[in-house]
């Protein structure tokens, strides 16, 4: 697979990039949403929802938001500068990395 979240070892893969995140932490928790069904993937993932699923009792759209920023910014010292296309309320994964 080109593109995949290893919920066990908290590790997001990108083609043959290790991303190492800390386990059970909002990035973490983020990435494990929108992963857990291959088939919603490519989907556009609202900040609320993914608070939903992660049932966060204090959910903002901020802290969602930060947590691709900093996922993004781990991607970025692999080369990896566009696999997020996000607005303030939203995230999804460019497709280019889907197919």
């Amino acid at each position: 697979k080109k593109v995949y979240f290893d919920t066990d070892k908290a590790r997001l893969y990108v083609w043959g990039k290790e991303i190492k995140l800390l386990k059970f932490k909002d990035e973490y928790h983020t990435l494990r949403v929108m992963f857990e069904n291959p088939k919603d993937l490519a989907q556009e993932w609202f900040f609320s929802e993914i608070a939903e699923k992660v049932d966060d009792s204090n959910p903002t759209d901020k802290k969602y938001y930060n947590a691709i920023y900093q996922i993004r910014l781990k991607l970025e010292k692999q080369g990896i500068n566009d696999f997020f296309v996000t607005t303030k309320q939203s995230v999804k994964i460019d497709k280019k990395y889907l197919s």
